[in-house]
């Protein structure tokens, strides 16, 4: 259906979805590729990348480690290899970051879920002339405004907590003055920027569809009139 037929609150409910799924895309490459800081590659350094789930040395071997056993390659984050060193490469910072992108992505998920059923409701109704007719469950429009907000701040929280923790925390990873923040957490910045501009545009549409739950449409109303007046 052409955009032009669609009712103006339609719009703004499929711009709002088209803005929720960028944002679960970039999330979703920020959450699975292990660039979230990585050591500048013309210089030799022990440290490699680091992503949410994975770490990457190159004969990685830490002064207080009474083994003094030598890391070598990528291997998972939880993996029993990295137990001995595990709390130093995992500061609270870092596994709060995991933790909130990890919610920020089921949250996503559900989020989309309701704005597209929301979407189709909506198109559906337009389509079969019904529009007026039949409001949108409130219940589904406050769950998808509430979480779109949530994730939208969740999300620009961390990417302020991951930055300032990575540049004020001097004891995590080794030759700090050659690692930056790269292409993962980059993705996650894009994450945070669509969902404020999404939950900016399901804002909008909360309050039409509340307006239309608080106020009596005017052809009700003439109705209601027509019939006290017979009576």
């Amino acid at each position: 259906m052409s955009l032009r037929r669609q009712p103006a609150k339609n719009i703004i409910l499929l711009t709002s979805v088209i803005l929720s799924f960028i944002a679960l895309l970039c999330l979703i490459v920020a959450f699975v590729t292990p660039y979230w800081v990585i050591s500048w590659p013309r210089i030799f350094s022990e440290f490699k990348r680091i992503g949410l789930w994975e770490a990457c040395f190159a004969g990685l071997v830490l002064d207080w480690d009474a083994r003094q056993k030598a890391y070598h390659g990528c291997w998972w984050i939880l993996a029993e290899e990295f137990i001995p060193i595990r709390n130093w490469m995992m500061p609270f910072w870092f596994v709060m970051t995991q933790v909130f992108v990890t919610l920020c992505l089921l949250a996503e998920f559900v989020g989309i879920a309701f704005l597209c059923m929301m979407y189709g409701n909506a198109t559906v109704r337009n389509a079969m002339g019904q529009v007026g007719e039949k409001r949108q469950p409130w219940y589904m429009v406050q769950a998808a405004t509430y979480i779109t907000y949530v994730t939208a701040f969740v999300m620009t929280f961390t990417i302020l907590l991951f930055a300032n923790c990575f540049y004020w925390d001097k004891n995590w990873m080794p030759r700090k003055d050659l690692n930056y923040l790269s292409f993962s957490y980059g993705m996650a910045v894009l994450s945070a920027f669509f969902s404020v501009f999404s939950s900016i545009a399901i804002g909008n549409y909360h309050r039409i569809i509340q307006h239309e739950y608080t106020h009596v449409p005017a052809s009700a109303s003439l109705n209601l009139s027509r019939a006290s007046a017979k009576i």
